[in-house]
């Protein structure tokens, strides 16, 4: 079959031929070199266009699967989709294995509660939340090397945690000279905050807790005389003792504390202090037990055996499960002090939280995963308020803090890095832990 371009081209050609046959003398001649190249040109031109004309367009081959959705969707910069998923790292350091675990595995727990609560609610400023947690071990070395590997290696902008005073003081000063903001979660001794402005604390300050104490004693407890259990260069027990005594000695006088027991970390042995205190005529009227969950049942047990029978008081560092667990009849009638208790919450926070950690552990509560809890959602309120996840920015957000409710209380740092709240009076009786009152001093 003839195609419409064969015809044109020999069409073309006859014309030029007729045109030029005076060139040909009796025998067939070659066009001229330019008639002829303009002849070529032509016809190369109409091949074109004819091709084109003749042949019909292809429709475009649509992608398929992922590579169509990979065309389609314009990706963003590689820096833009990274921001958009990447996880805001907050720091955190407890104490899950060693002396401390008592209290740092509770803390844990809690703020990996508060954690998956404010991921379910959409993370922070649009983002997913995950802690970095290094474990302290109870030991001082080891939480000045995971401050460093949080500050240094793994470059986070704020850290939480820490139960012991001993492992604060070693290791916020780290914090303080990165000017890395440290929100502590269970330290109570009023001296942790020393390092500087880029510490915070959790739980209200040992001064006022002693205070407490002390006041609670004389006037709810009517107590006359006392005597003090305290471990010699442990940062709580020691903070709490002096503050508990000065506060004592301002009410009654000088002689109102009739004595003050020293031990030292790791004595299970007690009885040669007992016996000091045994020997006191007139006996106290109250011995303050003024140590860390370790030791307290192990006093109470050793006291009571020796015959001591005055009426025993202790601060928050003897709110664990273990006072009564291991403390057995001779903690019966005791008297604390702690920043929350589970049947008396004044807080919906406090609500909530008791009812995610029964639901997830089954047990009831005590102060030291509250805290745990609060220092978590007080970290992220922080950062919410900063808007950005900068240090220097999070450290004047906290100072920002006012009437924030958690699950311990209503905290304010406007006018200080420690919050002041209401102390709780809480008894053992029968076993279990009942609620004597919210006291403010």
């Amino acid at each position: 079959m003839v195609t419409m371009k064969e015809v044109i081209v020999e069409i073309i050609l006859k014309k030029r031929i007729e045109k030029h046959k005076h060139h040909y003398k009796g025998e067939k001649k070659m066009l001229p070199k330019k008639q002829f190249f303009f002849v070529c040109l032509l016809i190369i031109t109409l091949l074109l266009v004819g091709c084109k004309a003749t042949t019909p367009a292809e429709a475009p081959v649509e992608p398929a699967g992922d590579e169509a959705q990979a065309e389609a969707v314009e990706p963003a910069g590689d820096e833009a989709q990274a921001e958009a998923v990447e996880p805001i790292r907050i720091g955190a350091i407890w104490s899950l294995t060693g002396e401390f675990s008592v209290a740092g595995i509770p803390g844990n727990q809690a703020a990996e509660l508060a954690l998956e609560k404010i991921n379910k609610e959409g993370g922070l400023l649009g983002r997913p939340v995950e802690f970095v947690t290094v474990d302290a071990k109870g030991d001082q070395n080891e939480t000045i090397n995971a401050m460093k590997r949080l500050i240094y290696e793994e470059e986070v902008q704020a850290v939480i945690g820490l139960e012991g005073g001993i492992y604060v003081t070693a290791s916020a000063p780290i914090a303080q000279e990165a000017g890395v903001p440290f929100l502590i979660s269970i330290g109570t001794s009023f001296n942790l905050i020393e390092p500087g402005e880029f510490i915070f604390m959790t739980a209200f300050g040992d001064d006022y807790q002693g205070l407490a104490l002390a006041r609670y004693a004389i006037n709810v407890l009517g107590a006359k005389t006392t005597a003090v259990m305290t471990n010699e260069g442990e940062p709580y027990s020691e903070g709490l003792s002096n503050f508990y005594i000065e506060a004592f000695k301002n009410e009654l006088g000088e002689d109102s504390v009739i004595t003050q027991e020293m031990f030292v970390s790791g004595d299970v042995d007690f009885s040669t202090q007992l016996t000091r205190i045994r020997a006191l005529d007139p006996q106290p009227d109250v011995l303050a037990i003024l140590v860390n969950p370790i030791e307290a049942p192990l006093i109470a047990k050793q006291a009571r055996e020796l015959g001591i029978e005055a009426q025993f008081i202790g601060g928050d560092g003897v709110d664990s499960v273990d006072l009564v667990e291991l403390g057995g009849d001779a903690v019966e009638g005791m008297i604390y002090s702690t920043p929350f208790f589970a049947e008396h919450l004044t807080t919906s926070v406090g609500e909530e939280f008791v009812s995610l950690w029964e639901e997830k552990y089954g047990s009831t509560p005590s102060a030291w995963p509250a805290e745990g809890f609060d220092t978590a959602l007080l970290m992220f309120e922080a950062i919410r308020i900063a808007g950005v996840v900068e240090s220097e920015e999070i450290r004047i957000a906290l100072l920002s803090i006012d009437g924030f409710e958690g699950a311990t209380g209503t905290y304010r740092y406007v006018d200080t890095r420690t919050p002041a709240k209401s102390v709780i009076f809480v008894k053992i009786e029968n076993g279990e832990r009942v609620f004597l009152e919210e006291y403010t001093p």
